[in-house]
């Protein structure tokens, strides 16, 4: 799965998961996630699933994230996963994330708080 890569990428740059979901996100929540990032042009690929939806943590964590993204594996490397970076052109623009703690915060609440009390499925694993 390809999801694996993404979570192995993570780990490798000392990030810690604190929580996880894969599922399908309807349109009204894909048009609400979208919203939260402020990234409306992500609507159809959030709402086209399946989703993975991360939490992650690390020391200044939003700095550490860009710096992680803008990383990339020297051809011929030794990880079969490859960098962050290398994970995220793999999907081509399909990965957001919260660019601002006010974001970062809002989205966490909605991924894990509100969609897991609506009509949020998780897709078997």
């Amino acid at each position: 799965q390809e999801y694996v890569g993404a979570v192995e990428s993570l780990l490798a740059e000392d990030f810690k998961i604190v929580n996880l979901r894969v599922g399908h996100l309807s349109r009204r929540q894909a048009t609400e996630l979208a919203g939260i990032l402020g990234t409306r042009s992500a609507e159809e690929p959030l709402a086209r699933g399946p989703t993975l939806l991360l939490a992650v943590e690390r020391d200044s964590c939003m700095a550490r994230f860009q710096m992680a993204l803008s990383k990339r594996s020297a051809p011929g490397g030794g990880s079969s996963s490859g960098g962050l970076a290398d994970v995220c052109a793999r999907f081509r623009g399909q990965v957001l994330w919260a660019d601002t703690p006010l974001k970062a915060t809002a989205s966490v609440a909605y991924c894990f708080g509100e969609l897991l009390d609506s009509a949020f499925l998780i897709a078997p694993a």
